[in-house]
């Protein structure tokens, strides 16, 4: 006996074929660039939230069916846009683009794309509290929920971590940048992830469960710390390698430059990295100290540390992003405050050095090393302004102006030589002064009190040369009859200050004095 087929059967399985036809269709427009999944003839349906939404919107149903791409895409966009999704659509795309993500080759932008919004998709579904409601509903065991949502954000995580490690492996950060951003933004909650569905048109509308969404920022914070984790080690071997260290030059102690190559790609990415950059940053230290330790000469050390610091520049500077100044318990105060201490030390004027010096200390104000240095180097411009200006005013004849710029930096123990040797040259253009007003106590006076300054020939040679000058004076303006014995007073002056083997202008300043010296 031939099987009756009702009516109603029919039209039932006429439209079981439609939608079965219609979803095909959008999911080939909506992934165009997927295979297509076989799927077989026992399970058709398999989409109801799909088929749902096709029902209710009629010009959705009839795009689909006039297999009209362009029409397609438009009425699905006006379905996001003014309808919105409920929670059965929302979890059916959840499922649809992780399949679609996995089908693809993990190594395409477009893998770690569909990624990335299933990550989104399913991290908002699982966040919520309305979706939880409806599970517990249908009967779920106790302890289920932490469970599966622990699951699903393990997988999805670590297959992040997993491609765009590969893909920076390969020399693909867009791809890993993609990866990373879907990790970060997943770390920092519900309203993050919210926003890398804007281009997808995908909106959400369910409450966000704080306690929940706490639970898997935790899990992305885990993977997240998992993959800098993977990527230290990966430098710390190249760094240790002791093959590598025996060809470096003695007293470079690592392999800095490949440890630090293999960890800088995944600090260029877009998310900054703290623990990632604050490794790269001291290893950058590290190695700056040993060039300073080199027994090369200063100006090779300073290019070399230089050149160091232009690598690890970019760490610092992204590192200062994500930190605050002050925290000096920090590695990552740490780090950027000798960062900021070895950029004084080759900076180019001493104006720059104390900037730099005051930033290492406003990173680490216990950095004992940045503050001696800060120290030394206004010690140091200090003292160069105060001989700058003593310097100039005894040029300019004013003698006791110099002594008032000496007097600033009489105190400083590193300034000794200096105020020594300006206070003797101001003493001697005091007893000019003297001189030029025949005062010869006066002459006598400061040439005196620059003797106790005087250390070099050059100095006891010229103090001599003026003190002839100030008896021949005393003997031209003076007695007659102390003239001659004045003139011999200063002719033993001079051959004594001849005797010290003085520099070329005293010996001609002596020779006009005393023209028969010449030949003797």
């Amino acid at each position: 006996m031939r099987p009756t087929v009702r009516p109603g059967d029919a039209k039932d399985a006429a439209q079981a074929l439609e939608l079965e036809v219609c979803v095909g269709r959008l999911l080939t427009a909506l992934f165009p660039d997927v295979p297509d999944e076989p799927v077989p003839w026992e399970r058709p349906g398999r989409y109801p939230a799909l088929e749902r939404a096709v029902i209710a919107d009629p010009a959705l149903r009839g795009a689909l069916l006039d297999d009209d791409e362009d029409s397609v895409a438009t009425a699905w966009a006006n379905r996001l846009k003014f309808r919105g999704l409920d929670l059965a659509l929302h979890h059916t795309l959840a499922v649809v683009y992780r399949e679609k993500a996995l089908a693809l080759p993990p190594d395409t932008e477009r893998a770690a794309d569909l990624l990335a919004t299933t990550t989104a998709l399913w991290t908002l579904l699982l966040g919520s509290r309305a979706f939880w409601d409806g599970q517990a509903a249908t009967g779920g065991a106790p302890g289920a929920e932490d469970e599966l949502r622990d699951a699903v954000c393990r997988e999805l995580f670590g297959l992040h971590r997993k491609h765009g490690s590969v893909a920076l492996r390969q020399g693909e950060s867009d791809i890993a940048d993609t990866h990373l951003g879907a990790l970060d933004a997943c770390r920092a909650g519900a309203a993050a992830v919210r926003e890398t569905l804007e281009g997808t048109r995908i909106g959400w509308s369910a409450g966000d469960d704080k306690s929940r969404w706490a639970a898997m920022a935790a899990l992305a914070e885990r993977a997240i710390d998992d993959w800098c984790h993977e990527t230290i080690e990966h430098g710390a071997e190249a760094l240790e390698d002791a093959d590598a260290v025996a060809r470096l030059p003695a007293g470079i102690t690592k392999d800095f430059a490949t440890g630090l190559d293999r960890v800088r790609p995944l600090t260029e990415l877009s998310v900054p990295l703290p623990r990632l950059l604050t490794t790269a940053l001291e290893w950058c230290n590290e190695w700056q100290m040993c060039v300073y330790g080199l027994k090369s000469g200063q100006d090779s050390r300073r290019r070399q540390i230089r050149s160091i610091l232009d690598g690890a520049r970019p760490f610092a500077e992204d590192l200062a992003e994500s930190t605050r100044p002050g925290q000096s318990h920090l590695r990552e105060n740490q780090a950027l405050s000798r960062h900021f201490m070895f950029r004084g030390f080759v900076a180019d004027t001493a104006e720059s050095a104390i900037r730099e010096y005051e930033k290492a200390l406003e990173w680490n104000p216990h950095n004992a090393n940045a503050e001696k240095l800060l120290e030394d180097q206004r010690s140091h411009e200090a003292i160069g302004a105060a001989v700058d200006e003593a310097v100039r005013q005894l040029e300019a004849g004013r003698a006791r102006l110099a002594m008032v710029a000496v007097q600033r930096i009489a105190h400083l123990p590193e300034a000794r030589e200096d105020v020594r040797s300006l206070t003797c040259a101001i003493h001697v253009r005091l007893a000019l002064d003297a001189l030029d007003d025949d005062d010869f106590a006066g002459v006598e006076r400061e040439l005196n009190r620059a003797t106790t300054y005087a250390a070099s020939a050059e100095e006891e040679a010229s103090i001599l040369v003026y003190r002839a000058l100030g008896v021949l004076r005393q003997a031209a303006t003076g007695p007659p009859r102390l003239a001659a014995q004045r003139q011999v007073t200063a002719l033993g002056l001079l051959r004594k200050a001849l005797q010290l083997n003085p520099p070329d202008h005293l010996v001609r300043q002596i020779h006009q004095l005393a023209p028969h010296l010449r030949y003797r």
